[in-house]
């Protein structure tokens, strides 16, 4: 088994990872060494700072990468401005990145004024205004889509990310693009299980990678601002990471460790 303890813990029930390691009945190994090339980004330094509740740095060293900005806003509604002229104009403008493809932005709550929900309507509304309807679903040609639950038959699963690229009319099907370069053909009626993915949760991100990630703390997301879930959001960036925030949501996340008690008997059962 291979896995970060310190990011947030499984969607279902139990913590097997946490258990096996408390158990102290099998081999465990910790890589706690960033060495000479990974300490060049900024992304890991920023990464393993929060996960230790301490500032992100935002200045690289001497022969460091600036692949990490972090970009304080006053209120929620200059965050939210922040976040969508940086996901859909100016990252993609000066980085050469693909808008659709390469830029993921990433929340922790889908309400509020810096929610999931109205961040993917207004760069859905900058990104593909003019897709033409697919009928029957919610969606344009050409949106960003992101799949909510396991599809095995077809082989997108839970938290993958993709843009509607084609619909046949008389078959009723369309043509996913997903962002490991597959292209998946599936029923419209299979598009139920999909929204909007332009922005996702850190939740449904914890698995996945783009080239360059816009990450927006609000306090109206307190309840969800842990040192677990910014640091979940923070590493899922392969190339570029801009954490734009109210002042204070960092730190006050970086503090708090996500703590809710899970009883299991794993640990247990294994030493027995």
């Amino acid at each position: 088994l291979v896995g970060d303890v310190d990011q947030l813990a499984p969607v279902g029930p139990g913590r097997v990872l946490d258990d096996l390691i408390a158990s102290e009945a099998v081999p465990v190994t910790r890589l706690t060494t960033i060495f000479r090339q990974a300490a060049r980004s900024l992304i890991v330094r920023a990464a393993h700072a929060v996960n230790h509740g301490e500032p992100p740095p935002t200045m690289p060293s001497d022969d460091g990468l600036r692949d990490f900005f972090l970009i304080e806003r006053a209120n929620p509604r200059a965050v939210f401005d922040e976040v969508v002229s940086l996901a859909a104009e100016r990252l993609p403008r000066h980085y050469d990145l693909d808008a659709m493809a390469d830029v993921q932005v990433l929340a922790p709550m889908y309400k509020g004024p810096v929610g999931i929900d109205a961040i993917n309507a207004e760069l859905r509304a900058r990104l593909n205004p003019d897709g033409p309807a697919i009928p029957g679903t919610a969606f344009r040609l050409h949106d960003r889509v992101i799949q909510t639950k396991n599809n095995h038959e077809h082989q997108v699963m839970n938290g993958e990310t993709s843009v509607l690229v084609h619909y046949d009319d008389d078959r009723d099907r369309a043509l996913l693009a997903t962002d490991d370069g597959r292209r998946v053909p599936l029923p419209v009626r299979d598009l139920d299980t999909f929204k909007l993915g332009f922005a996702s949760s850190v939740h449904k991100a914890q698995g996945s990678q783009w080239r360059a990630v816009v990450v927006a703390l609000s306090h109206g997301h307190h309840v969800m601002l842990t040192r677990n879930l910014v640091y979940t959001g923070l590493t899922r960036a392969a190339e570029l990471l801009v954490l734009v925030a109210e002042p204070g949501t960092v730190m006050a996340a970086a503090r708090r460790v996500e703590a809710r008690a899970r009883y299991t008997r794993l640990a247990g059962l294994v030493r027995a």
